[in-house]
């Protein structure tokens, strides 16, 4: 049962409800530096990876969302520039859209590798990073296996065989259907086969595919959850320290808040990621780890015996197709906060 409920959510997000959230998440970054702007503009400092423009990446959003969708984030994204500026009191006078790695350090003239702001505005003579998030669960970081297989302990050539073994059975699968040779073209292929366009038996091909990558994925996650268990039971310190970096909780040289707007709820949440962890790890004994499908959940059990809910991670296809780079995804737990506040 559990097995079917990951692979009914896995379809969804491979029928591209995936990829819609990101190009919200990816316009609420740019409408927010814009409404943060003093001169309320897109920030022209810095390109995205493929060295497109500010302006060229919202033209393109808006094509892809839809005008109506796209105004709808943006009047979310002026929204939480307004509440942003009120709580800290800041008024930016310049703003860098830091979509790219590398280019927090840039901006700031400080080695800050790590630093995974977004954003990146200067209020008097100190620079302040901003971690934009849009939506009602957000991921915290999308790190790579060999990073995972280095936090749990695993080796990182046993996890290797296991990704070897989902992409031969893959392409098991579908030799017969996908005939490009890059992995780029075969994913383009891939996407038209599972909408149905080349026909019923091509698309019962690419759902056996998708069904058999969940099997291979949910298998993996399952020994990231043994040797992340492992860890939580004999070693706290280096089981926080993990939970830090999957909950992108680690301190920064350029100061780092988190904006995070829910459109569910209409309501923005500023916080600081480093000092929220700090405060609830205080109040933390141990730690646990459950493995439920293609999902690692951490949970966090405190000092009277109460079982806190801290991190989920999930092991996806990075594009929503078996055909592109697998890579985990992590995201808060609500106990994070409530262990936070408390």
């Amino acid at each position: 049962m559990q097995l079917f409920k990951e692979f009914v959510e896995y379809i969804t997000e491979a029928s591209g409800a995936g990829e819609i959230a990101d190009a919200k998440g990816k316009a609420f970054e740019l409408e927010l530096a814009k409404n943060l702007h003093p001169k309320k503009q897109y920030p022209k400092h810095h390109n995205d990876e493929t060295g497109r423009s500010p302006e060229a990446v919202a033209a393109d959003l808006r094509k892809r969302l839809g005008h109506e969708e796209y105004e709808k984030v943006a009047g979310h994204a002026a929204k939480a520039a307004q509440e942003h500026i009120a709580k800290t009191g800041h008024r930016p006078s310049e703003v860098h859209w830091t979509s790219v790695e590398g280019q927090v350090s840039k901006t700031t003239g400080k080695n800050d590798a790590g630093n995974q702001s977004d954003l990146v505005y200067k209020h008097g003579n100190q620079h302040y990073g901003i971690s934009a998030k849009y939506g009602s669960a957000p991921g915290a970081r999308s790190p790579g296996m060999k990073d995972l297989a280095s936090m749990s302990g695993m080796k990182h050539e046993h996890l290797q065989k296991l990704i070897d073994a989902h992409h031969e059975a893959i392409h098991k699968i579908m030799s017969s259907h996908v005939k490009s040779t890059s992995n780029a073209q075969r994913h383009k292929e891939f996407k038209e086969i599972a909408s149905g366009a080349k026909g019923p038996k091509a698309k019962a091909a690419a759902d056996l595919a998708n069904k058999t990558s969940l099997e291979h994925r949910t298998a993996i996650a399952g020994h990231l959850a043994k040797h992340f268990g492992n860890l939580a039971s004999k070693d706290h310190a280096g089981m926080t320290e993990v939970v830090r970096k999957l909950t992108a909780s680690h301190g920064t040289e350029t100061p780092m808040m988190k904006v995070h707007y829910n459109p569910k709820t209409n309501k923005t949440d500023i916080s600081h990621p480093k000092e929220d962890f700090d405060r609830a790890m205080s109040k933390v004994k141990h730690f646990s780890v459950e493995h439920k499908g293609m999902y690692v959940h951490i949970h966090a059990h405190d000092n009277d015996g109460k079982k806190h809910s801290i991190a989920k991670l999930s092991i996806k296809n990075k594009s929503s197709s078996p055909y592109t780079n697998m890579v985990g995804s992590s995201s808060l737990g609500s106990g994070l906060k409530k262990l936070s506040a408390q």
